[in-house]
C-alpha cells in the first residue's frame, strides 16, 4: 500500500488510516470543514479528526 499525507486525500475516496495504537480500518474520506477530516466507516459511522491532530495518524491508498 502507498502512504499518502493527509493534505492528499480526495474525497470519495476509500483509503486506510493507521492510528497510534496501530489499529487500521478501511474509511471513505468525505470531505474537509471546519478544520476537521470527516471521514465514513463501512458500517456507516461517521467521524473526524481535527486537523490538529491528523499528523498522528498514517493514511493509505485502499485499491
Amino acid at each position: 500500500m502507498v502512504q499518502i499525507q493527509a493534505n492528499e486525500l480526495k474525497a470519495g475516496n476509500v483509503y486506510e488510516i493507521e492510528f497510534l495504537s496501530r489499529f487500521r480500518m478501511l474509511v471513505r474520506f468525505t470531505g474537509f470543514k471546519n478544520n476537521c477530516y470527516h471521514f465514513e466507516s463501512e458500517n456507516g459511522h461517521k467521524f473526524l479528526i481535527a486537523e490538529h491532530s491528523v499528523v498522528y495518524h498514517r493514511f493509505y491508498v485502499y485499491f
